[in-house]
């Protein structure tokens, strides 16, 4: 499961803004399913690796000033990226109006459609119910 969520993280985050109806920030963001996955990404100089965390325990709650472990370091939320889908990716298992969400200690942790390679650890709940 942590390999087909992996995929779907990097590829939605990866996907043209065209196919995304609404991105917004939030103040926190509550698992639909109960899954929050971590991810890292290294930057190095040829190539960026991506995978899952070591060492994982997610916050309690999703929400800005929140904590979590991963990679041995604990990690606090000061942002948090919802994604809402323009329309159906039946291959992602996505529909239309469906929200995804981010969270990290920035927005440079996350991996996001207009910037090319990255270093970070973000958490990724693929579907998510925005709050404010």
């Amino acid at each position: 499961m942590k390999r087909s969520m992996f995929l779907l993280a990097t590829f939605f985050l990866s996907i043209p803004i065209v196919a995304l109806a609404q991105m917004i920030r939030v103040n926190s963001a509550a698992a639909l399913d109960g899954v929050v996955v971590c991810f890292r990404a290294r930057n190095f100089i040829i190539t960026t690796t991506t995978g899952p965390c070591d060492d994982y325990t997610p916050p309690r709650q999703v929400r800005v000033g929140a904590t979590f472990l991963a990679n041995g370091n604990t990690k606090v939320i000061h942002v948090i990226v919802a994604n809402r889908a323009s329309q159906d990716m039946p291959d992602l298992g996505i529909r239309a109006g469906q929200w995804s969400c981010s969270a990290a200690e920035s927005l440079d942790d996350m991996p996001l459609a207009d910037e090319g390679s990255h270093s970070g650890t973000w958490l990724y709940i693929a579907h998510c119910q925005p709050i404010n």
